[in-house]
């Protein structure tokens, strides 16, 4: 299932050669971007935001810059799990750009990313998220389009999860939004 702003643009993924996977996704939403971008930098809110995300808190660098320190949650199949990330943030809210990037996870090796929160039609935000992901371990060749089709779904349900929550307040439902399997 993919998450879409327009009905034939779904999303895009690729494969480096390193063993990265790069995924792209938008949203269009009738919330304004001062709000999406306020849901996006309320770090102690994410675990309500997020599925995957069990624990958020946030420490300072000693020159001023901020880091996020996550414990998310993965499933496949039968198989559970959780994992702490530790992550650089850079916070640009006069373009409501939020890009983050990997310090140190045990199932990561890099973990980039970014979102993006434009003026959409009336009154309303485009969203942009990208990501890229490169495992610790790389998967097996054998089940290659499966671990790419769990890079997609994850970026999916992270619109999905930001799409509810954005619906949960005052803000009305949103129309443009294309879901397809």
């Amino acid at each position: 299932m993919y998450v879409s702003a327009a009905r034939d643009e779904p999303l895009t993924l690729s494969l480096a050669q390193e063993g990265t996977f790069s995924v792209s996704g938008r949203l269009l939403t009738p919330a304004p971007p001062s709000q999406v971008y306020d849901v996006l930098t309320d770090y102690s809110q994410l675990p309500r935001v997020f599925h995957n995300v069990d624990e958020c808190s946030v420490r300072w660098t000693d020159d001023g810059g901020k880091q996020l320190v996550q414990t998310c949650s993965w499933r496949f199949l039968i198989f559970r799990g959780s994992f702490v990330t530790e992550l650089d943030v850079d916070e640009a809210p006069e373009t409501r750009r939020l890009s983050f990037s990997l310090i140190q996870s045990a199932f990561m090796r890099k973990f980039v990313g970014c979102w993006d929160v434009e003026p959409g039609p009336d009154g309303g935000s485009l969203i942009r998220h990208s990501l890229s992901v490169q495992p610790a371990v790389a998967p097996p060749q054998q089940i290659g389009e499966l671990t790419k089709n769990i890079f997609k779904s994850q970026v999916a349900s992270i619109l999905r999860d930001l799409e509810k929550e954005l619906m949960r307040g005052d803000v009305v439902e949103s129309s443009s939004l294309s879901q397809q399997e």
